[in-house]
């Protein structure tokens, strides 16, 4: 379009790149040059990738060249990647959730192991029950991400500390001034926690 070529030229008046630009040049010079793709695979001989969820297929394909295959092939040499699905909220700048489901899907046809980390230890049962049916009707209905629900498990031990759970719901039109009944609700709560630990302390001294 009028605009891209407007922009390139701009570009090139001022000797910048964006990182779009890094991106596409760097896996045509690997895809161009042997010598400097086997310079950068003795380099990097472990590659380890985290935040998998918010990348695109672009980025992809020169990880898959760093790793030791083709741009479209992964032979599972020294690749680790770490992701959580249900995280991935990049998609308007460009990423694409579907790219980690097939990463995964490789690793394991190409001999590797796929470790799905479902256990939480930082939050009590109550609260992951909640998260749990409502996400996987979110992600079941977007059609973006479409992948398999992974729900997450509590840890077995629950604690003398019970959560306090509430949930907020905003209306669009009212939502600054909802935000700001929440922070009066989340400070009186505290206020009301560190009235009843002082009187707690003070019972215990007599």
């Amino acid at each position: 379009t009028a605009l891209h070529t407007y922009l390139d030229e701009r570009k090139t008046e001022l000797g910048m790149l964006s990182f779009d630009d890094l991106e596409y040049r760097a896996l045509k010079l690997l895809n161009k040059d042997d010598k400097v793709l086997a310079k950068c695979r003795q380099k990097y001989q472990y590659i380890m990738v985290d935040e998998f969820q918010d990348t695109n297929e672009r980025q992809r394909q020169l990880i898959y060249l760093l790793a030791g295959g083709s741009k479209d092939e992964l032979k599972g040499r020294h690749l680790f990647v770490v992701g959580d699905a249900k995280q991935s909220i990049y998609r308007f700048r460009g990423a694409d959730v579907q790219v980690f489901a097939k990463v995964r899907e490789e690793i394991k046809q190409s001999g590797g192991r796929d470790i799905v980390l479902a256990k939480n230890f930082r939050s009590r049962k109550k609260i992951l029950d909640f998260c749990n049916q409502v996400f996987k009707v979110l992600l079941s209905a977007s059609r973006q991400h479409n992948m398999p629900f992974e729900a997450l498990e509590p840890d077995d031990q629950e604690g003398i500390i019970k959560p306090i759970f509430w949930v907020l719901e905003y209306k669009k039109e009212q939502r600054e001034l909802e935000r700001q009944c929440e922070g009066r609700l989340i400070a009186g709560e505290i206020l009301r926690l560190h009235q009843e630990e002082k009187l707690s302390f003070s019972k215990i001294s007599i």
